[in-house]
């Protein structure tokens, strides 16, 4: 089970998928639900993981993104009859690096996300938001990010307004944090803590459900070990109240923990070694049931992808990434149930 090479999966309305493979080179694959035809094509050759690009799919099924060429440039990506990669700004790649590129595209706006590091102060980040229209353009530093792992921010929209979640160094250990853009004022807001554990916190997940509360998982340490932590919560005035709260133990680390909400049913997964742990909720993470092991067949190897679907067999779930043994064709016939 390799979770560190996540690959990037997109199901069109039609079924029809796209696959962004990510290892020493990105391969970009286009299986046809209808025909199983598969066009695949070399993005960029190099070292490449899913901190360096961002996919995504509009309602009207257009795969669009943002990927760092490591060169000094990071690059809009489009899918149309083919894959084009133009220049959206350069940056001085001697001095500095990025890292988790994101983009979202609305019909009128842009707004795109990222960490810039300087190589000679590498233990700190600025969390860079630009926001574009047609005739305007705008860059804010969101916060200065001390860290000691750098792990992923989670954008969540409230219509076109973006949320940022976060992990920030203080006083030695990571805390969450969140901040939300005023779009009439072009600012973000003071950013709220929302954790003060103490304790050491990586590997981000958060999805906002059907009833509008923000749901968040990370890997939390607890007595020389990394649980899987959620949350709930409620923003009000750009403040977090935490609803609920609930630390869930197995025996070894927590990897890559995400959420699947199916209307009012929860479901927490992480990853332990070579194992598939899954916790489900049926009250909207009120109270969890006990955690059960998913194992893939004795040949095969469990994959994390990185999951948007316009198929309306999933219209009712909400998730961010998912795991399976399928790969490449067979994910033709994945359905979210197949891995819960």
């Amino acid at each position: 089970m390799f979770f560190n090479n996540a690959e990037i999966l997109i199901k069109k309305s039609n079924r029809d998928l796209n696959i962004f493979k990510l290892s020493d080179k990105i391969i970009y694959e286009d299986i046809k639900a209808n025909t199983n035809e598969i066009y695949k094509k070399e993005l960029m050759d190099g070292d490449y993981s899913f901190v360096d690009i961002n996919i995504d799919i509009d309602e009207n099924d257009n795969v669009y993104g943002i990927l760092n060429d490591k060169k000094g440039k990071l690059l809009s990506i489009s899918i149309e009859d083919d894959v084009y990669m133009d220049t959206i700004l350069k940056y001085d790649c001697k001095n500095f690096f990025i890292k988790f590129p994101y983009i979202k595209k609305f019909s009128k706006e842009d707004h795109i996300f990222y960490y810039l590091v300087k190589k000679e102060n590498p233990n700190i980040s600025d969390l860079i938001h630009i926001y574009k229209d047609k005739n305007f353009s705008m860059k804010n530093i969101v916060d200065y990010i001390p860290y000691n792992i750098m792990s992923n921010f989670e954008v969540i929209w409230d219509k076109n307004i973006p949320i940022l979640f976060y992990f920030k160094h203080v006083d030695e250990v990571e805390e969450l944090f969140v901040s939300v853009f005023n779009i009439k004022k072009n600012k973000w807001s003071e950013p709220f803590k929302i954790t003060d554990s103490k304790k050491s916190k990586i590997y981000l997940s958060v999805i906002k459900d059907i009833r509008g509360y923000y749901n968040i998982v990370f890997s939390e340490e607890n007595d020389g070990k990394y649980y899987c932590k959620y949350i709930k919560g409620e923003l009000v005035y750009n403040k977090f109240e935490v609803l609920e709260s609930t630390l869930i133990k197995t025996e070894l680390m927590c990897l890559f923990p995400h959420l699947i909400n199916h209307r009012n049913e929860l479901y927490i997964q992480w990853g332990e070694y070579n194992n598939l742990y899954t916790c489900k909720s049926v009250d909207l993470g009120a109270t969890w049931g006990k955690t059960k092991l998913n194992n893939p067949e004795a040949d095969k190897f469990l994959k994390r992808y990185i999951y948007k679907s316009n198929n309306i067999e999933e219209r009712d779930y909400i998730v961010n990434s998912i795991f399976t043994d399928k790969e490449d064709i067979d994910m033709l016939d994945y359905k979210i149930t197949d891995s819960l």
